[in-house]
């Protein structure tokens, strides 16, 4: 199957946007739960001080220490995912200048093959991780941690070439994960 696709830059913002809160939607919510948890000990602490038990002052110590931590993480996590839209602006830019040439998925008996403005690469199926569903952008992951992935947005292909596409990488991974709603992923 050999998939032209036209570069959209609202579709390739949307597509990455969508990727970097997947990656980063497990250690948020746990940043977001160790707050919550932690303004719930300090309250703990402070009735345990009521009582002149000085045990309040570690649980009220340590409670702060944690708000600190995950108010750093989701700090770093800001500036990451505003370094993250400028590499996007870059690429969208860098592919404006330089082509207007369709991106290509190839999807041969043995091997996926992916051209762009700037590469051309060919992965053997079992060298790949598998694929993903999420608000109707099919991902293709190369790498176990996601950090290497296509993506084609359901609404370039149409709906009859983007269920021909999602029954050939049934067959091509079969034992991957095949389809996430947003609510899993």
């Amino acid at each position: 199957m050999k998939i032209e696709i036209d570069f959209d830059s609202r579709t390739f913002k949307e597509i990455y946007s969508l990727n970097f809160d997947m990656l980063w939607k497990a250690r948020t919510n746990f940043s977001i739960g160790v707050i919550v948890w932690s303004l719930i000990s300090i309250l703990l602490g402070s009735f345990v001080l009521l009582d002149d038990n000085q045990i309040g002052y570690v649980i009220i110590l340590t409670s702060l220490l944690c708000i600190i931590a995950a108010t750093l993480f989701l700090l770093k996590q800001i500036r990451l995912r505003k370094r993250y839209n400028t590499g996007i602006e870059k690429e969208i830019e860098e592919y404006n200048k330089r082509s207007q040439a369709p991106i290509l998925f190839e999807f041969l008996d043995d091997y996926f093959h992916y051209q762009d403005h700037k590469m051309d690469l060919k992965y053997t199926y079992d060298g790949m991780q598998g694929y993903r569903l999420a608000r109707d952008i099919i991902f293709i992951d190369i790498s176990k941690e996601r950090y290497i992935t296509f993506a084609i947005g359901t609404s370039q292909l149409g709906n009859d070439k983007a269920q021909q596409l999602l029954e050939l990488l049934k067959q091509q991974f079969p034992n991957a994960i095949k389809v996430k709603n947003d609510e899993e992923s």
